[in-house]
């Protein structure tokens, strides 16, 4: 706890999220990025929007995620194009936290589970 403590207190954190449609493999509008404790997004607008540009090629690129595995993948892939971007132009590994939300007709033989009455 104490030396993620301290990485925050140094390097912060960096959100990046996505949403995909399952079916086509595109990207749902522009990836958004939160950074708490590392950049600030209205004094360095060159660097994040050059990193919103570089995850929505990469995820252009990429092609579809329809299986789980493929979403995992993809996570893994986020953060470490991000880290390694944000080295290059700050010095400082942040801690990056990647969030792909999936949208589309991916998952259409789920039953949904029958809900318990509660008296």
């Amino acid at each position: 706890v104490t030396k993620d403590r301290l990485l925050l207190q140094n390097d912060g954190f960096v959100v990046v999220m996505t949403t995909i449609d399952t079916v086509t493999g595109r990207l749902i509008g522009s990836p958004d990025i939160i950074t708490r404790g590392h950049i600030a997004v209205r004094d360095n607008p060159g660097i994040v929007d050059g990193l919103r540009g570089d995850v929505r090629a990469y995820v252009t690129k990429r092609g579809s995620v329809r299986s789980r595995a493929a979403i995992d993948l993809l996570k893994n892939d986020l953060r470490t194009l991000v880290a390694s971007y944000l080295f290059d132009r700050t010095g400082q590994t942040p801690i990056v936290v990647a969030v792909v939300n999936t949208v589309g007709r991916g998952r259409t033989n789920v039953v949904p589970k029958p809900v318990a009455d509660v008296c």
